[in-house]
């Protein structure tokens, strides 16, 4: 077997960097996890670049990262110029980030034409039609092109973006579905039109711009029978708030991680807290809440890992003592010769920031 001097190839946009070991015509043509990421395609990262996808097997790929941001404009298209996605007949995880379509990368098309932005939606669900139905994992800025797609092996998705109404369709095709990342950004907020699948164990929904109440969350989570792991993003209503509704609600969770943003009235937060004081949030669970700069949120996990000595404690929270907060920030920042009487324990980035007179 032929040997080329290359065990690793780092594009990016000032130099490539080539790691001068033996390596194999068979563990290039081997290789199973494809990221193509930060590269301009420099005359010396484009003849590497090649090098690889000319030793690449796309019959034994299982995991393939797409990008054509800035940083990576083209990549996509040369990538597609040596295959064609149909080849990928063992993927499972597919990325795209920001990928382009350009005609001349997927066949004739007419730019001229009224009809470009159907021509390139065609080519758009020919291709996926072709390769999702055999993927495990996806990963989507949106979901706009899944609408008519059988996902019928998926059981990963995150999508950037998307709304209630297409949410129902993709989940409606994807009936192994188990881990659902998703940001609900737009569209109406029609809960009644959405039921998640049944085999779903992993949650993570954020909802922007839409304020959500506890009503639309219990209807939202009434099918998730087997649901183990849920965080939520939302803004909401008071009726968030209530720990005896989400005790009934979670009941059967392994992890809730949740950041509200919502307005409380000082004169009834530890009133609030209390429902999250009961013996099923601080003993059987071990979960506790805070609630500070209009957020009710969960900690440690959405404490702040970051403060400077102007750092005040949070006042509101169901925890013992304030050790779970300073347990959790990494980095801290003096600023003007303050210094915080806090003690943090686990600290890696130490930031001192003074003004110093020049006299």
């Amino acid at each position: 077997i032929e040997e080329y001097p290359v065990k690793s190839v780092y594009f990016n946009k000032k130099k490539t960097t080539v790691e001068i070991t033996k390596l194999s015509t068979r563990d290039l043509v081997n290789r199973k996890h494809i990221a193509l990421t930060n590269s301009n395609f420099e005359l010396s990262a484009r003849y590497n670049f090649d090098l690889i996808c000319r030793n690449i097997r796309p019959e034994q790929v299982i995991s393939l990262i797409l990008c054509d941001s800035d940083d990576t404009s083209g990549e996509s298209e040369l990538f597609f110029s040596y295959f064609q996605i149909e080849q990928f007949i063992r993927l499972q995880s597919l990325t795209l980030i920001e990928i382009e379509f350009k005609s001349h990368t997927y066949g004739p098309m007419d730019l001229n034409s009224g009809n470009k932005l159907q021509q390139i939606n065609s080519i758009l669900i020919h291709t996926y039609a072709q390769i999702l139905p055999q993927l495990k994992f996806l990963n989507l800025n949106g979901g706009g092109v899944l609408e008519s797609i059988q996902l019928s092996n998926l059981q990963r998705l995150k999508l950037g973006s998307c709304s209630i109404d297409k949410l129902e369709t993709i989940t409606h095709l994807a009936p192994q579905l188990k881990s659902l990342d998703v940001c609900i950004n737009f569209g109406e907020m029609n809960f009644q039109s959405i039921i998640l699948p049944t085999r779903l164990t992993r949650l993570n929904l954020q909802i922007d711009f839409f304020p959500v109440s506890m009503d639309n969350m219990e209807y939202f989570l009434s099918n998730c029978f087997y649901l183990r792991h849920l965080e939520l993003h939302l803004a909401g209503y008071a009726d968030l708030t209530d720990g005896q509704r989400w005790q009934a609600l979670t009941n059967s969770l392994v992890t809730f991680y949740f950041k509200f943003d919502i307005h409380i009235c000082i004169n009834f937060i530890e009133q609030i807290l209390d429902s999250f004081r009961t013996s099923f949030w601080l003993e059987e669970k071990h979960w506790f809440i805070a609630y500070y700069n209009d957020y009710l949120f969960s900690i440690p996990y959405f404490a702040p890992e970051q403060v400077d000595s102007s750092y005040q404690s949070v006042i509101y929270s169901t925890a013992p003592d304030n050790t779970i907060f300073y347990s959790h920030v990494n980095e801290f920042t003096v600023r003007n010769g303050k210094i915080s009487k806090e003690y943090f324990t686990n600290i890696n980035i130490l930031k001192l920031k003074y003004s110093i007179a020049l006299k």
